[in-house]
């Protein structure tokens, strides 16, 4: 799995909508996500999949949403239990 983002939900909200208000003065998305990661201290990457977490959540993207991926962790941590308490039966 992932490692967990060391910004905080509300800082990636702020960061995908100062992303939003910028696109338009660059010529592509890429270079507004660099252009605006520079500015904010992170990586283009990382803004970059806060950019697409953020389009899926509004469902304008491909893949699981946030709250899709949190049921799913949740799911599988209840196997891993399950299994386990199997196994020490």
């Amino acid at each position: 799995m992932g490692r967990k983002s060391k910004f905080s939900p509300e800082v990636q909200q702020r960061a995908v909508r100062f992303f939003s208000e910028q696109t338009k003065e660059h010529s592509s998305q890429w270079a507004a996500i660099a252009s605006v990661a520079v500015k904010i201290g992170c990586t283009a990457e990382t803004l970059g999949r806060c950019v697409r977490q953020a389009e899926v959540d509004q469902g304008r993207g491909t893949g699981l949403t946030t709250d899709e991926r949190e049921l799913l962790k949740q799911l599988q941590r209840e196997k891993l239990r399950l299994v386990e308490s199997e196994l020490t039966q």
